[in-house]
Order: C-alpha cells, then sequence, then structure tokens
C-alpha cells in the first residue's frame, strides 16, 4: 500500500558498517504515517550534541 501522506525524516551516513552498507546512505531519525512533522529551525542543532557523542 502506497501513502503519499507519509514523511521521513532521515540523516546521511557513510560507514564501513554492514547495517548501513559501505557507501553513503541515509539513516531514518523520525516517520510519520499522516505526514504531520513540524519543523522548527535551531542555529544550535546537532544531532552528535543531541545525541551525546561530543
Amino acid at each position: 500500500m502506497i501513502n503519499n501522506r507519509a514523511v521521513t525524516i532521515g540523516i546521511i551516513v557513510h560507514t564501513d558498517c554492514i547495517i548501513s552498507g559501505h557507501d553513503p546512505g541515509v539513516t531514518t531519525l523520525l516517520t510519520s504515517k499522516n505526514g504531520k512533522i513540524l519543523p522548527r529551525i535551531d542555529p544550535d542543532a546537532n544531532i552528535a550534541k543531541i545525541l551525546k557523542l561530543r
């Protein structure tokens, strides 16, 4: 079944991990089957900071 309202937000990755593959790929961060993901601009946003990797 195709849902034309669905939305997926992902992050571009590059790794040699067998899960993400050897070439650039996309890892899903958020999904919504009804498209209701509201964006917010945050100049300090950084996925590494949010995940406490740095």
